[in-house]
């Protein structure tokens, strides 16, 4: 328990001394097909909680299994869908293109704050002219001021 805190801690910071256990504890995720998302006493969602650690730490094991846990059906809930997106979107890792293109997906173009946060991660990996580009083109163009200035942003990059 101890190493799995100290892990995630190290992985936060964008250590990645700490991979392999999050890697193992996401795999015990996976193995158990706990998907669910729930706060513990402190108010926290381990689930979440490992999202992060494995995204900040920017390892290519942790990229493969937040990968996993995105296409298992972990990513059920708007917390975890940040870790992920973040998280991936900051690796700028052209690995972790199928997640987040899963995750755009799944929203089914329905214009969201967290649509366009698939499609910026998208964009910071590589993805140029495809998946990203329409939704950025949208939202760019579109009413709501700080949503159309980070597509525009993106867009210009």
């Amino acid at each position: 328990h101890d190493r799995l805190a100290y892990a995630h801690v190290l992985g936060i910071l964008g250590d990645a001394t700490g991979v392999p256990a999050l890697v193992s504890a996401a795999n015990a995720i996976l193995k158990t097909g706990d998907l669910k998302h729930r706060k513990e006493s402190d108010g926290m969602d381990r689930g979440t909680q490992l999202m992060w650690a494995l995204g900040r730490s920017r390892a290519p094991a942790a990229i493969d299994a937040l990968a996993a846990l995105t296409e298992a059906g972990a990513v059920n809930s708007g917390g975890r869908f940040r870790a992920v997106a973040v998280s991936l979107g900051a690796t700028g890792s052209r690995a972790a293109i199928p997640a987040l293109q899963k995750l755009l997906r799944d929203q089914n173009g329905n214009g969201s704050a967290n649509e366009l946060m698939a499609a910026c991660a998208l964009r910071q990996c590589g993805d140029r002219g495809t998946d990203a580009e329409p939704v950025l083109e949208r939202a760019a163009t579109g009413t709501n001021g700080p949503l159309a200035r980070l597509a525009q942003s993106m867009l210009g990059e």
